[in-house]
């Protein structure tokens, strides 16, 4: 049988500001990318896949950031809480279709972007250069952070046949960080 097609739906920017200091402008660039993108990215599947008529499956990157706030980065904690909400409700909307929407939701992971993100982290919370790997190690049960290859395992078990009965969903890879 032939596969059915799958989006990794994966945009993102960080957005380090404490709240007190996050701008109107900095607020809609970080919802812009990482939830209009989402939306947009989904509907433009979606457009594909439905009259196709052979159903698929599209996960976007969510965050463990948006299973729990983090200080000094509100505006990429709510993006990302919308992500996981957009999966639960475009799911729904989709799954008559035979089109499975889930996300993956990661921990820290180590790309140029943590770079810019423990910068931004360590101004914000006045920590010392370095430190705010170290807090992610220490708070990871797995002991380290991830890196991309972490997250192809979920990807493709999200987006193939082994997963049919897994709809709208939001996949914690993130080392044991969020167990809920």
């Amino acid at each position: 049988a032939a596969v059915p097609a799958f989006v990794v739906n994966c945009a993102g920017v960080s957005g380090m500001q404490a709240l007190a200091d996050v701008t109107e402008a900095e607020w809609d660039r970080v919802f812009a990318v990482n939830v209009k993108g989402v939306v947009f990215t989904i509907q433009a599947a979606a457009r594909h896949m439905v009259p196709a008529g052979k159903g698929g499956a599209i996960i976007s990157i969510a965050s463990g950031a948006g299973r729990r706030g983090v200080p000094g980065a509100s505006a990429y904690a709510a993006s990302k809480a919308a992500v996981i909400s957009i999966t639960q409700s475009t799911a729904q909307e989709l799954i008559p279709h035979r089109i499975r929407v889930n996300a993956i939701a990661p921990g820290a992971v180590r790309t140029p972007m943590w770079q810019e993100v423990e910068k931004r982290f360590n101004a914000v919370l006045g920590d010392a250069v370095g430190s705010a790997e170290t807090v992610q190690v220490a708070a990871t049960p797995a002991g380290r952070m991830s890196t991309p290859a972490d997250y192809v395992g979920a990807a493709l078990y999200l987006g193939t046949a082994e997963s049919d009965y897994v709809v709208g969903q939001t996949l914690n890879v993130d080392g044991g960080m969020h167990m809920c």
